[in-house]
């Protein structure tokens, strides 16, 4: 009788086993599914998908991270800000939560909350040259000049060829009346990426640049 009850026992918890199994790996094919979505654009298909991963498995930290980021390309910076703060209550020492997080901060205009982000970024990885990049034109935002260029200095000693972080670079230079070193290293960011022309921040910087050439 006693070697019943125990089988028993140990059938009733390779059930509960079996089903725990089950249920993490349905949250990660719903994950897996969202990805595919936020690859070819299906951005609320990816929503979904994200959400039910998290409905099965409430600690499943990557379809937090990548439902933020989803928020984030569509424009929904709110939302974005509120599922990424959740996934950092799960995990706290991840680098592109911190990033995203700030990055849609920074589109809320929320400069002093996206500084704390791409800090803990850092503070991660300090090697991580975009962190430091989102740094310093978090910092030129608030008109802190001499600590954004320090900043943007910390992503080119990481990485000498980041082209995005010399145009960073120039346009802090312009904001500071450096006219002529903005103009520099504008150029330099343009010989490494010719694309950059196209870029939306651009258009100030180039108005700063011919306005100080008449």
């Amino acid at each position: 009788m006693e070697g019943c009850k125990r089988g028993i026992v140990v059938f009733l918890l390779l059930l509960s086993v079996g089903a725990s199994l089950s249920q993490y790996l349905d949250a990660d094919a719903y994950y897996n599914d969202g990805n595919l979505y936020l690859m070819i654009g299906l951005f609320d298909k990816a929503l979904e998908s994200y959400q039910k991963a998290i409905d099965v498995n409430p600690s499943h930290i990557r379809a937090y991270s990548n439902l933020g980021v989803t928020y984030y390309k569509i424009g929904e910076y709110e939302k974005a800000v509120e599922i990424l703060k959740k996934a950092v209550e799960i995990e706290k020492d991840d680098l592109a939560i911190w990033y995203n997080l700030g990055l849609s901060q920074v589109e809320l205009e929320r400069y002093e909350e996206a500084l704390v982000s791409f800090g803990e970024a850092t503070l991660i990885d300090d090697y991580f040259a975009e962190g430091w990049n989102s740094l310093a034109l978090t910092l030129n935002e608030l008109g802190r000049y001499d600590e954004a260029l320090n900043c943007v200095d910390k992503a080119l000693m990481i990485d000498p060829y980041f082209a995005i972080a010399m145009l960073s670079r120039a346009i802090i230079l312009a904001e500071m009346g450096r006219i002529e070193e903005a103009g520099k290293w504008y150029a330099r960011s343009l010989t490494l990426n010719p694309k950059i022309k196209d870029l939306i921040e651009v258009k100030d910087l180039e108005e700063k640049l011919n306005n100080e050439s008449k």
